[in-house]
């Protein structure tokens, strides 16, 4: 009778560990879910810091972060606001970062992709801040004849550097 019982226990325990698994497993899929760029419903979705309506996907920006322990994401309509939004949330636990490559529209991973400032590149808010996957691709914002001039950034150095009160009314401050 305890060889049963400790057979049946062994298989419900068993049974009970896969449950445990698949959602468990289930959990990670929805984190993961979480962790890819949201879908912009441009025309529509609003900046989460400027509350400007997402209308250029050149400059379209997005968070994902947790508050509250649940998973959230962030829009943005210019990659300038997402940096002051950062820079406002500093204390909040970011996850991840993408930006769309000015040339091809895309997402890239905001921590691998590379930027560019300049007063000639005409984004949304006035930031003048484009991505790309490469340093020239990022430079195609840029008019010609002020590529050569114009250094790309990563996206460590473009989070600490700093626009004057006069570029824009919300200026992204050196952490």
């Amino acid at each position: 009778m305890n060889t049963i019982i400790n057979r049946r226990q062994a298989m419900v325990s068993a049974a009970g560990a896969a449950v445990a698994a698949v959602f468990g497993l289930g959990g990670c899929a929805q984190r993961a879910a979480a962790l890819s760029p949201p879908k912009i419903h441009y025309g529509y979705d609003p900046c989460a810091w400027c509350g400007m309506i997402i209308s250029d996907p050149h400059f379209a920006a997005a968070a994902a972060y947790t508050r509250n322990g649940s998973p959230h994401d962030a829009r943005f309509d210019d990659i300038g606001c997402m940096l002051a939004w950062q820079y406002a949330h500093r204390k909040m636990h970011v996850a991840a970062a993408w930006v769309k490559s000015y040339a091809t529209k895309k997402w890239i991973n905001a921590q691998t992709a590379w930027f560019v400032e300049s007063t000639a590149i005409l984004s949304p808010m006035g930031y003048g801040i484009a991505a790309g996957a490469t340093p020239s691709q990022a430079q195609l914002a840029l008019p010609q004849a002020t590529r050569p001039e114009s250094n790309a950034m990563t996206y460590s150095a473009i989070r600490h550097f700093e626009w004057s009160k006069a570029r824009h009314n919300q200026p992204v401050k050196s952490q």
